[in-house]
């Protein structure tokens, strides 16, 4: 699950902007998983990332539009443009703050700029145009959680 923020997203489709980084520094990404400890770690992970982008000055406005979903086995599936070989991988790096936390890295090194936005297309693909929005995730407990969160401040 990829968390986006407003700028990611333009009525309701999901930007390629979304996923810039996956064929450089890595795509930071959350397992999916239900349950009240993961709906915390969620909204925790989700007011870290909204705070990170506004103190970086990128969007002092940014706001936290929802998530985009795909699954691993799908990701991982991607080939490259000569095909044969697996384009990403997605790996395990959580972190004691967010046990959810996840990579998607681009595993192979393709020099030429057109097909490494060919196989970013794909992952975006993988993951679908459509926004699931910060309402509709989990039934909209995640937002809830996020929501208290910043209830004190």
């Amino acid at each position: 699950m990829r968390i986006l923020l407003s700028t990611h997203v333009v009525d309701g489709i999901v930007g390629v902007t979304a996923f810039q980084g996956s064929d450089s520094g890595g795509l930071s990404v959350c397992r999916y998983r239900d349950g009240d400890d993961a709906i915390t770690e969620l909204a925790l992970a989700v007011s870290n990332i909204v705070t990170l982008a506004r103190a970086r000055g990128e969007n002092i406005t940014a706001d936290w539009a929802g998530v985009a979903i795909a699954d691993v086995k799908t990701i991982r599936s991607i080939q490259t443009p000569e095909g044969g070989t697996n384009a990403y991988c997605v790996y395990d790096t959580a972190r004691p703050a967010n046990s959810l936390h996840a990579e998607v890295m681009m595993r192979v090194t393709i020099v030429r700029e057109k097909r490494r936005s060919a196989v970013r297309q794909e992952l975006r693909k993988a993951f679908g145009p459509t926004l699931v929005t910060k309402e509709e995730l989990l039934g909209g407990r995640v937002l809830a959680a996020y929501l208290a969160l910043h209830s004190n401040t």
